[in-house]
């Protein structure tokens, strides 16, 4: 099993162990939703960025915050 099935896997348990949780594609990558709310991407080189990701929605001003702060862990997603 290559690294991202592994860490998708991984991803998928934590996720879908949260009641009320699905799991279908969006922009082409697993994504998982409660009801209709998007809560976590799963991110597979996407757009070739060479980047196994996980994405998720952070409280506004937070995500600058966490890019300034040099870790390599944070990104700006392109949406």
């Amino acid at each position: 099993m290559s690294e991202s099935s592994q860490q998708l896997e991984r991803v998928r348990r934590t996720c879908l162990a949260l009641a009320e949780s699905s799991e279908r594609l969006s922009h082409g990558e697993p994504t998982f939703f409660v009801h209709k709310k998007v809560f976590v991407m799963f991110a597979d080189n996407h757009h070739d960025d060479g980047r196994i990701a996980v994405w998720l929605p952070v409280r506004p001003g937070r995500q600058t915050e966490l890019i300034a702060s040099g870790q390599q862990t944070y990104l700006r997603p392109p949406y």
